[in-house]
């Protein structure tokens, strides 16, 4: 994979807080808490900022996952690996309790969807959670038995008769 520096650095600069942020430091502000610039770039404690609608994040959570040296290595490691080095916000702190993320990737596109869960939560509580936030007709195909139902063969674990 290729990376654009150019393209990441200008995603930065469109997103109106890290813009203000960036500008505030190059007029040598110091209110601005664990971010700085070093060689043009914007770093928060020392890793480098992507815009949070960066388009670079599910290619580089893929890269990282995927790649020899990220070995498929679960969600977890391969977060944690990828955010030794980047920041984005929203990346995944624990938001109002929610201590698990729930990631769904499309691979034709690349897209991912980042959800906040807290545990325990249940295979309804993910299905209701995946319909709700994520569906549409490019994730889930009604050639499968399993989605024959519709949203509630899907939320309840049954087929629908028509299947």
């Amino acid at each position: 994979m290729a990376v654009e520096w150019d393209d990441m650095e200008a995603e930065v600069l469109a997103d109106e807080k890290l813009n203000g942020i960036m500008q505030k430091l190059l007029v040598g502000e110091k209110t601005i808490p664990d971010f700085a610039l070093m060689n043009g770039k914007l770093k928060y404690k020392g890793r480098l900022v992507l815009a949070k609608t960066s388009k670079w994040i599910p290619k580089i959570l893929m890269e990282f996952h995927s790649s020899k040296l990220g070995g498929h290595s679960g969600f977890f490691r391969t977060y944690k690996r990828m955010s030794a080095i980047l920041y984005w916000e929203g990346g995944l702190p624990k938001v109002k309790r929610m201590d698990t993320k729930f990631v769904v990737v499309d691979h034709m596109t690349k897209y991912a969807h980042f959800f906040p869960l807290s545990h325990p939560f249940t295979a309804k509580d993910v299905a209701v959670l995946f319909i709700k936030e994520v569906e549409t007709s490019s994730f889930i195909t009604r050639r499968d038995g399993i989605f024959s139902g519709g949203r509630n063969g899907l939320i309840r674990g049954t087929k629908s008769d028509a299947g």
